[in-house]
C-alpha cells in the first residue's frame, strides 16, 4: 500500500445525496490508499489543538472516522460502518486498515441501537432522535397496554411495522 496518495475534492465529498461518507465509500474501493489516506487525514484533523475539547470529533463530522456512520437525514434510520462494507466488499486489506485506525470489530454502539430501539416505542413524543432512554422518560403508559382508538384507526389504514 501506497502512502503518498493525495486525496482529491472528489475523496472528501459526501456528494449531493450525502448517503455516503468519504470513508463508507473508500472502504468499499479496491484501492486501500484512497482509504488509509482519508483516515490519516481525519486523525490529523482530530490531533489539532483546537479540537482537542470538542464532545464530538471532526474526522465523525466530516465522515473521515472508522466509526458507524447513521444516515440523519433517512427516515428508515440506517445504520452502517465502514468494516461492514470492507467486509461486504470482500476487501481484506481495508478490513485489516479499518481495524488499525480504531474500527470497532463488535459492531455498532450501544447508543445507535437506543436510539433505533426508541423509534418503535408506543406514546413516546414524535422526535426520531432520541435514545430510548430519553424516550421513556416521557412514556406514561405501559407498552403492554391495549392499542387504543387513535392506534386502532391508523393501523387500519397502512401496514404496521409491529
Amino acid at each position: 500500500m501506497s502512502d503518498d496518495y493525495t486525496l482529491t475534492p472528489a475523496d472528501l465529498d459526501w456528494g449531493r445525496t450525502q448517503t455516503h461518507s468519504p470513508v463508507m465509500r473508500a472502504a468499499s474501493n479496491p484501492n486501500p490508499a484512497i482509504l488509509c489516506a482519508l483516515l490519516k487525514h481525519g486523525k490529523a484533523l482530530d490531533l489539532l489543538p483546537q479540537n482537542a475539547q470538542r464532545a464530538r470529533k471532526p474526522s465523525e463530522d466530516l465522515g473521515l472516522s472508522p466509526s458507524p456512520w447513521q444516515d440523519m437525514d433517512s427516515s428508515s434510520l440506517h445504520f452502517d460502518s465502514p468494516l461492514l462494507a470492507a467486509i461486504r466488499a470482500d476487501l481484506a486489506e481495508n478490513v485489516a486498515i479499518l481495524l488499525q485506525y480504531g474500527a470497532d470489530p463488535n459492531g455498532l454502539d450501544l447508543q445507535m441501537f437506543s436510539i433505533y430501539s426508541a423509534q418503535f416505542l408506543r406514546f413516546r413524543k414524535a422526535t426520531s432522535r432520541i435514545t430510548r432512554a430519553e424516550a421513556l422518560k416521557d412514556v406514561h403508559e405501559s407498552q403492554t397496554s391495549p392499542l387504543t382508538p387513535l392506534e386502532l384507526e391508523s393501523r387500519s389504514k397502512t401496514r404496521s411495522l409491529f
